[in-house]
């Protein structure tokens, strides 16, 4: 067998060809648009012959999440129970399929999202990096923070959210993160991982844009950054500083970190 080319890589595209002829038959216009999959770095996913088929009918493929220094999405603790919940349900129509969404999230219990609350917003255009970015992307940052807004009063109204990017970024695509200040998550564990989200390596998306609106581009001063990983711990509210990652997380749910509501 060539170089490449797996068992399991072969199965995979078998899949994509019957993905491919369910598509043309129940909805051909979304062939016409283009068909746009998600897929993490599994080896049927990346390998030469499953890349081979994705150029040869032009399927465009969005990066999956990073895993660190991110701290873990929200695939792991939502759509576990989405599906389950979405089993052996047939739509007819995608707005059906939207009501039954809704109509789901409206009726959680208020504890199902006691962890934090971490999103990422990315642009379907290829664009690597906020190195990238030029004054003429300009619109498209001011459009990635608004969708970005948007889904966190969708998914809080009480919490304080902050939306931004890492200065220098571990996912080859650009995206902006959406993530609630509570920091209430199991999987916060490590110093990088908190000062990824509150040091000055975390630059919130206005001052990504009015940046690159004076100076024409985003150039962090990348050795300034990476030692702001390692700096010490410290509390983003009161900014006391902390010996451990479990003594500043008991410290933290202290703080209130909700919206002041107008009188």
């Amino acid at each position: 067998m060539s170089k490449g080319i797996t068992p399991f890589a072969s199965r995979y595209c078998s899949t994509l060809d019957r993905l491919k002829e369910a598509i043309r038959r129940k909805r051909p216009e979304l062939l016409r648009r283009g068909v746009v999959l998600q897929h993490d770095n599994a080896t049927p996913h990346s390998a030469n012959l499953t890349q081979q088929w994705l150029e040869r009918f032009g399927w465009e493929i969005l990066p999956h999440p990073a895993h660190s220094p991110d701290l873990a999405p929200s695939d792991f603790h939502l759509f576990g129970p989405l599906k389950r919940h979405l089993g052996g349900m047939a739509f007819e129509t995608e707005d059906d399929l939207i009501s039954e969404l809704r109509n789901w999230f409206d009726n959680l219990d208020v504890d199902f999202f006691r962890a934090l609350f971490h999103f990422l917003v990315l642009p379907r255009q290829k664009i690597p990096s906020l190195k990238s970015i030029t004054p003429n992307d300009l619109p498209l940052l001011n459009h990635i923070q608004k969708k970005g807004e948007e889904i966190a009063k969708r998914a809080n109204e009480e919490l304080k959210f902050r939306f931004g990017y890492h200065a220098v970024p571990s996912m080859s695509h650009l995206h902006m993160h959406v993530i609630s200040q509570d920091f209430n998550s199991p999987c916060l564990k490590t110093k990088k991982h908190w000062n990824s989200f509150t040091s000055a390596y975390f630059v919130d998306s206005e001052d990504v844009i009015k940046q690159i609106r004076q100076k024409g581009q985003f150039s962090p001063d990348v050795n300034r950054m990476n030692d702001l990983l390692k700096s010490e711990l410290r509390c983003h509210v009161c900014k006391r500083l902390f010996p451990t990652i479990p003594s500043l997380k008991a410290h933290i749910v202290m703080h209130d970190v909700t919206v002041l509501k107008d009188s």
